[in-house]
Order: C-alpha cells, then structure tokens, then sequence
C-alpha cells in the first residue's frame, strides 16, 4: 500500500501504528512505544515544530515510517519563493 501523505498535525494524530503512538500537542509531539514505560523517554521520539519544513520533514518521515506509520509527511516549503 502506498504511504499516505500527511498535510498537517490534525492529519498526522489521526495515524496508526501497530506497534507506537503519537502524542500531538500544538505543533509538536511525541512518538511512543505503545508498550513503553510512560516516564522511559529514552523510548519517545521528538517530532519538532519543524517537522513539516525544509530537510526536516524527510527525517520525520522516515522515523515515522520506521515506527510503522505507512505516512509521507508534506513539504510545507514546496513551491515558496
């Protein structure tokens, strides 16, 4: 199945993964093992307010994909002058 491209956080919460979940909160957020321990950080994955922007938006593309979320994030930068 093709990756779905995500446009924005409001999409992106709603994405499931078998084996993590996001926890969104106003433009940023946390990517979880869904069996970790709530205070092992160490397990939890930054996603920056960055995310959607520039050369960022690859690198949490592919750490979402390798949390197995089957997503594309969007290059919000695309087409700016």
């Amino acid at each position: 199945m093709e990756p779905k491209i995500i446009n924005g956080w409001d999409e992106l919460e709603k994405c499931k993964s078998e084996s993590h979940v996001l926890i969104i909160d106003n433009c940023s957020g946390w990517i979880a093992e869904k069996d970790a321990d709530k205070e092992a950080w160490n397990q939890h994955h930054y996603l920056s307010t960055h995310s959607f922007y520039e050369e960022t938006h690859k690198e949490s593309t592919e750490l979402l994909q390798r949390c197995g979320f089957n997503v594309v994030l969007a290059n919000w930068d695309e087409g700016r002058t």
